[in-house]
């Protein structure tokens, strides 16, 4: 593995560079590059252009690398890049027949990293696709209102946030039951929301 990395490396095909500190031992050390005019070249070729299956394993193997500590850092801003990139060019694949992690990820990561106000937005969008591709009792969509009402709530809109969770809540009980998990979580966080708000 390492000899045909450096062999691409001498072919000037990639940039091998050595990566910010990491407290994670299993972690390489070091950031392989792909120039962007090679993966045109590639995504072009119609016998190397991306599938479903290969779509999954790309956002498996960007979920796998996401750690909870990664967020405000270069390496962070490289795998919501990457992650970028990846729906771009494949976004169907992820959405079936469930949202794939990645997705969370990335805009959990938005947020964690500071971007509340583009986290805002990443939920919007991600809530706005949820409801068109999978409806808007599923899980993920749930999920996705949830994750949305938070970051509002984090924002300072703690009005907007509570309406949120509010309508999610109904949702919630109607879809899931009134003693699921993620039913009793947003009503804990709704009281929460309000006693902040008095």
């Amino acid at each position: 593995m390492v000899d045909a990395v450096d062999v691409l490396r001498r072919l000037h095909l990639i940039t091998v560079e050595t990566d910010e500190p990491s407290t994670d031992p299993s972690r390489g050390g070091f950031v392989v590059t792909v120039h962007r005019l090679v993966q045109r070249a590639t995504r072009d070729d119609p016998n190397l252009r991306p599938d479903p299956a290969l779509a999954i394993v790309a956002a498996n193997a960007l979920a796998q690398e996401w750690s909870n500590t990664v967020h405000a850092t270069v390496h962070g801003q490289r795998l919501r890049s990457n992650t970028t990139v990846l729906v771009s060019h494949a976004e169907d694949w992820l959405w079936e027949p469930d949202a794939h992690p990645v997705l969370f990820r990335a805009g959990a990561s938005l947020g964690e990293s500071g971007a509340v106000a583009q986290a805002i937005g990443y939920w919007k969008d991600m809530t706005k696709t949820a409801i068109q591709r999978l409806g808007a009792d599923h899980p993920d969509t749930l999920i996705t209102r949830s994750n949305l009402a938070f970051w509002r709530g984090h924002s300072g809109d703690v009005a907007g946030a509570v309406a949120g969770f509010e309508a999610l809540l109904q949702a919630q009980v109607r879809v899931l039951g009134a003693d699921h998990p993620d039913t009793l979580s947003t009503r804990h966080t709704l009281e929460f929301l309000r006693n902040r708000d008095r």
